[in-house]
């Protein structure tokens, strides 16, 4: 440039000059040879002037003389072709010769020179013909400056630059950089594969429409002042930053990108450069990575087995949480060997000897052993271990499983205990092919059928078949096998012996995993006693099981149809209920061996006095009904009742050769005139059957309406009863127990009643009787123990002073229900004493299943309940009985002390049942005082207790605690004195 500005100078000032007159200049030459060699002569140009004719150098400077390595007197015999390099000649030719020939006047020109050691000299060469004031030109000036170490430069600058962007288009990043205008000024081949575009030409604001740039999710479009190339030359230091380029045609790419501006030495911006690095397969392998870590972590987390990992000494270094729950260990505590901690010490010793040999030779470790928790929780497990090696083939360690097989174990201890069931069972069983081919049999087919296993294997179960059976009955049992895959019945089959007997027979289908039918499996039992069980039991249901008469149940169908028949046919029948007289004194005297024997006489008896088409049937205990068919006349019914009254008036001789008598007692009835049902006919004969043991035993009564009323009374008073019940109308009122020596009251006896909201109180005799018999005593008496007990309780936590309450106990209590178990949650959840709780029995009661009431009062006393024995004298009265069960208490029934004053004869039974009562270690107790001079009487044979309406009569809970409260003991003492 410098070089340009002096030539330019000079061919000005030479122009300049030739404007000016023609004697100026002569006259001013010598001022302007100085100023011209002044420049001519400057050290860092070459200059030369060529003559126009002989196309000579007619003048070279120092400059050009050292810049060719020729002196100026050589150069000055050389034209400018013979200096030039022969391969710019055919190039230079013909500028040089319009130049030469003046057809031009300024050349500027690059060529290459020879020096004259021979090496090549580049040179910029800039020529101007120099014409006179004719216009001809006279001679060339050239300025000639060298240029060889500047090309040289540019040239390995060029190199370079060419090195460098063959560099960077063949980066693996992508390189972008831009100027200080933001005019992209690199876009390496990367960078365009990536973008899809070649966008050197592309504005700042359009850099996002072109090169499809979006944040780091790839889900949103980045803003032109967010693409990090406009940040950085706005300043910012990008370290990878994070971005996805969607561009066309090529799929997303993910990449980290690091932009910052660059200055020059002064600090002036020079433009911003961003490195892009593709992280799509890095991203790749790291989510696959991730994903891996998270799988493995999660089939560590949720695998059923344990995973571990050791290192080069087997101490454990991993060790998954299924791992851990079933060694039983912490984490802390698996670490190393602690796995061994909860070892079973049975394998203990022999699974670390296997260990440590399977380490020490780098082989597969395999063993089933058991781990023994401190809970007492034990494992079964199968432990597995394989050799880890590196990339070198190197020693690891070891990684390896722990498996569950606890539920194997026991599967295994299953299938061991099902094969033993299988073959042990008393049931036949039979596996069959889908083809119903025998495959197995276990023993007890054998038993049953008869048939070794090796007769029937790979046969089919044809051969047991008993031909009782149509195609119908198997058509059916395979539609079940087919639709419900099991089946089940009763069936003939036939043993080997030729014997057919009942099976009760299952068929299971068995599938494989494609829903094909493998096997059926054929359960079966041989049901031959239990058929005949059935049989009997079909009996016994119609049946009476002493006498094999029929019982009510088979009565009521017989009467049924029996009704039936006469409605359709206009003829009558008879009911005939019979009672037996006396039954009950030979049940107690001789016991109920003896009662059952002689009513098994009564119903051979009864049925040989009757017809075939007749039903002599058993209701129960001493009960017997008769149904006559096909009766003429009413008088029909009368004379077999005549008859059968006779008949059992005659004496029996029973097993032990004692002679009973009995009588009957029979109510009669008849269809259709008492009844239209069965139920009817049976009610009414019953009332007949009262009327006649009413009117003195052995005769027989016809149904009457008046009958009918006192039934319906019964059946009003149960109703009546029920609900009472339900409402809770029962109350217990309480009469005092006076000990005959203090007069202090020591006791109290529980006495039921009902209140009634139209009648008022209501004595027990009214109701009670009713209570036996439909049941509700147990329900009652059972209401009766608990208030009992809950206010005796009540009195105790109120500060009376502790007596005892006595409570009367009916057979159905005794017989039917566990009295034990009663009392004993009673007494249990009231806190009542059971020594304070006394339970009157009757004579009646103990005689009656004597066995099984010995033991539950022997239950009772020993729990600490007293025992008495109520109204003593008016039974059996047996020192015997007395002597056998466990009675603490004897009672003297009151029909002896009303008649203490004029009866000799119960003054002297009642003397002697208080001697003998304390001869057995018995307290007495008389009821019923009502005068001075009962209780003198009593209280002079030393009767201990008392009670009677002399003293009180029941009260009411309120009204007995007043009592108590105001009673003074006193009162009984002036009472005595004055009777004596």
């Amino acid at each position: 440039v410098a070089v340009a500005a002096l030539i330019l100078a000079i061919l000005f000032l030479i122009r300049e000059q030739q404007k000016s007159h023609r004697l100026e200049l002569l006259t001013e030459s010598s001022e302007r040879d100085r100023l011209l060699k002044r420049f001519y002569d400057m050290p860092f140009i070459g200059m030369a002037v060529i003559d126009t004719e002989s196309k000579r150098w007619t003048q070279v400077n120092d400059r050009l003389c050292e810049m060719l390595g020729y002196e100026a007197h050589e150069l000055l015999k050389m034209t400018w072709v013979d200096i030039t390099h022969p391969e710019d000649l055919d190039r230079d030719l013909a500028l040089n010769k319009q130049f030469i020939d003046g057809k031009i006047d300024h050349i500027l020109v690059e060529k290459r020179l020879i020096h004259k050691a021979g090496n090549t000299v580049i040179v910029r060469i800039e020529a101007n013909a120099i014409r006179d004031l004719q216009g001809h030109v006279e001679h060339y000036l050239v300025a000639i400056e060298d240029i060889t170490e500047r090309r040289t430069a540019e040239d390995a600058l060029r190199t370079q630059e060419e090195f460098n962007r063959a560099l960077l288009n063949n980066q693996a990043d992508g390189v972008v950089a831009c100027d200080a205008n933001m005019k992209l000024v690199l876009f390496n081949n990367i960078a365009k594969q990536w973008h899809g575009v070649d966008p050197l030409d592309i504005p700042p604001e359009q850099w996002s429409q072109y090169f499809g740039l979006y944040d780091a999710e790839g889900h949103r479009e980045l803003l032109p002042h967010e693409i990090p190339l406009v940040r950085a030359f706005h300043g910012e230091q990008l370290q990878h930053e994070g971005m996805v380029i969607k561009a066309r045609n090529q799929p997303d790419r993910f990449v980290s990108c690091s932009a910052a501006p660059f200055f020059d030495d002064k600090g002036h911006k020079l433009g911003a450069v961003a490195i892009m690095r593709d992280i799509t397969d890095i991203l790749a392998r790291n989510k696959a990575l991730r994903e891996s870590e998270t799988l493995f972590q999660t089939l560590a987390r949720v695998a059923p087995a344990g995973i571990f990992r050791t290192d080069t000494f087997g101490a454990t270094t991993y060790i998954n949480q299924r791992g851990l729950e079933i060694a039983g260990l912490s984490l802390e505590e698996a670490q190393g060997v602690g796995w061994a901690r909860y070892l079973h010490p049975d394998d203990k010793e022999q699974l670390i000897r296997t260990w440590k040999e399977a380490f020490s030779k780098r082989e597969t470790f395999s063993a089933e052993y058991r781990f023994l928790h401190p809970d007492g929780k034990l494992f079964w497990v199968k432990g597995e271990a394989l050799v880890e090696l590196d990339d070198k083939d190197q020693f690891m360690g070891y990684v390896g499983t722990v498996t569950d097989i606890t539920a194997i174990k026991a599967s295994e201890e299953h299938l061991r205990m099902a094969a033993t069931v299988f073959e042990h069972t008393r049931e036949g069983i039979m596996v069959t092919d889908s083809a119903s081919r025998i495959l197995s049999v276990n023993r007890a087919f054998s038993d049953i059928t008869l048939y070794d296993a090796s007769e029937v294997i790979g046969k089919t179960p044809n051969l047991l078949e008993s031909g009782r059976h149509d195609a119908h009955f198997f058509h059916n049992m395979w539609r079940s096998l087919e639709t419900e895959g099991y089946w089940q019945s009763e069936i003939w089959n036939r043993r080997k012996n030729g014997d057919i007997y009942p099976q009760l027979l299952s068929i299971s289908v068995i599938k494989n995993r494609d829903g094909q039918v493998q096997n059926y499996v054929g359960i079966f039992a041989d049901i031959t006693n239990i058929k005949a069980s059935e049989a009997r039991l079909e009996f016994l249901a119609h049946h009476d099981p002493l006498t094999t008469l029929p019982n009510r149940l088979r009565l009521l169908s017989n009467l049924e149809h029996a009704i039936q028949a006469a409605q359709r046919e206009g003829k009558q029948l008879a009911l005939l209920m019979l009672d037996l007289d006396r039954f009950k004194d030979v049940n107690d005297s001789f016991g109920h061996l003896a009662g059952d024997e002689l009513l098994q006489h009564i119903a051979k008896r009864l049925t040989r006095r009757l017809r075939g088409a007749d039903t002599v049937a058993r209701l129960g205990g001493d009960e017997f009904t008769i149904l006559l068919e096909d009766i003429s006349q009413e008088s029909d019914a009368s004379r077999v009742a005549d008859s059968i009254i006779k008949a059992l008036e005659a004496p029996c001789k029973l097993a032990n050769n004692v002679e009973v008598r009995i009588g009957v007692s029979v109510g009669i009835c008849l269809y259709p005139n008492h009844g239209s049902t069965a139920l009817e006919l049976l009610q009414h004969a019953d009332a007949a059957l009262y009327q006649a043991k009413a009117a003195g035993k052995g005769c027989y009564r016809y149904f009457s309406e008046n009958l009918t009323k006192a039934a319906r009374e019964r059946f009003s008073v149960e109703a009546r009863l029920r609900q009472a019940i339900a409402q809770e109308r029962l109350a217990l009122y309480y009469q005092p127990k006076i000990d005959m020596t203090t007069g202090d009251i020591v006791g109290a006896e529980a006495l039921i009643r009902w209140i009634d909201p139209v009648e008022g109180v209501i004595p027990p005799i009214q109701f009670i009787g009713v209570a036996e018999e439909t049941g509700l005593i147990n329900t009652i008496g059972e209401w009766v123990i608990r208030e009992a007990c809950q206010q005796g309780r009540h009195w105790l936590d109120f500060g009376m002073p502790p007596m005892s309450i006595s409570i009367n106990i009916s057979a159905n209590q005794l017989h039917h229900g566990d009295l034990y178990k009663t009392i004993k949650q009673i007494l249990d959840k009231t806190g009542f004493p059971a020594t304070s709780l006394e339970l009157e029995l009757t004579e009646s009661i103990l005689m009656q299943r004597e066995n099984e009431v010995l033991e539950t009062l022997s239950q009772i006393r020993a729990a600490g309940v007293v025992l008495g024995i109520d109204d003593f004298g008016t039974g059996y009265s047996s020192l015997a009985y007395l002597k056998s069960f466990p009675l603490d208490v004897l009672k003297i029934d009151r029909s002896f002390v009303r008649d203490i004053e004029l009866d000799q004869d119960d003054r002297a039974i009642t003397a002697t049942i208080i001697a003998m009562a304390h001869n057995l270690g018995m307290q007495v107790v008389a009821e019923g005082v009502e005068t001075e001079e009962q209780l003198a009487f009593l209280q002079a044979h030393h009767c201990d207790i008392y009670q009677g309406y002399i003293t009180s009569q029941p009260l009411p809970a309120d009204e007995f605690e007043a009592f108590v409260r105001n009673y003074q003991a006193t009162d009984f003492v002036r009472r005595s004195q004055m009777s004596e």
